[in-house]
């Protein structure tokens, strides 16, 4: 086994040679000379080595966790974002297959096309409901890439209505608990500093620079929401974004780094945070 890469098997992190446990994780790495039965009556098998090859000891040497590594590896970036483009129109199609889920969208659209005939009106009901669904977004705006950003901030309070509909609550405390528990890997300052210019970037671009107030702040309140969401479930198009950009290449494998993932939605949070509270002052 001299020199061949091993990686854990708990969190795909390269081990160094002659390593029994990960220095990420801790996890216990069990080799072929270990006391395999004694360990799996425990119930702390989790890794062996095997041979491939002949009776004598020839073939090639092979790892289950280097094999679980390859299975882990993340996509690249522009992978990850065709990959989210996929899912998003996949998702779109299969609304039209889940009756259950087409009521809070069709009450969405119906809500967005009332609100937007009478943007115009004073009433306190009209504004409430204007400001929880993001009815003006892209209304407000005279340029066509701040009307496109105004749609895109409509999709993402859309997803986080339907996220919460769909029982994403959970999921939404379990984010907010992560952010104060022990991460596998290390947290990386640089990745907090890139999340937060991703939500601050992201917010003005859903709701404008000159069109940021109290009014507008539900846009940035769902990517704060979302953020959450994804940060506790560790799953879905945001954590697959987050993970494919904080990925590290390693022996030709892009493993995941839970701890920089995790830095970079919490400055996504951050981000969508510091916007929204400067935005209702307005």
């Amino acid at each position: 086994m001299a020199g061949k890469i091993r990686y854990c098997s708990n969190c795909g992190k390269e081990l160094n040679e002659g390593a029994k446990f990960c220095r990420y994780c801790g996890n216990q790495i069990i080799t072929a000379d270990a006391d395999i039965s004694a360990l799996n009556r425990a119930g702390e098998f989790e890794v062996m080595d095997f041979t491939i090859g002949n009776s004598d000891g020839s073939g090639d040497m092979t790892s289950a966790a280097t094999i679980d590594a390859k299975d882990s590896q993340v996509l690249s970036p522009l992978g990850a974002i065709w990959d989210s483009v996929k899912s998003i129109l996949g998702g779109s199609i299969g609304l039209l297959l889940k009756p259950k889920m087409l009521i809070p969208v069709l009450i969405l659209a119906v809500l967005w096309i009332f609100l937007g005939m009478a943007h115009s009106s004073d009433q306190s009901i009209i504004k409430i409901l204007s400001w929880l669904t993001f009815a003006q977004g892209g209304l407000d705006r005279s340029d066509a890439l701040g009307t496109i950003g105004g749609i895109f901030g409509k999709g993402a309070v859309g997803a986080m209505f339907l996220s919460l509909f769909n029982g994403g609550v959970p999921k939404l405390f379990s984010g907010i608990s992560a952010i104060f528990k022990k991460t596998e890997g290390k947290m990386g300052f640089l990745s907090i500093i890139i999340g937060y210019l991703i939500g601050m970037v992201t917010n003005f671009a859903f709701v404008g620079f000159d069109t940021a107030n109290a009014q507008s702040t539900m846009a940035g309140i769902s990517g704060i929401i979302l953020s959450l969401q994804a940060l506790g479930g560790k799953s879905g198009l945001i954590y697959s974004l987050a993970e494919s950009f904080t990925a590290k290449k390693s022996n030709g494998i892009r493993m995941p780094q839970g701890g920089k993932t995790k830095s970079l939605l919490i400055g996504s949070v951050a981000g969508f945070g510091t916007i929204t509270a400067l935005s209702s002052l307005l």
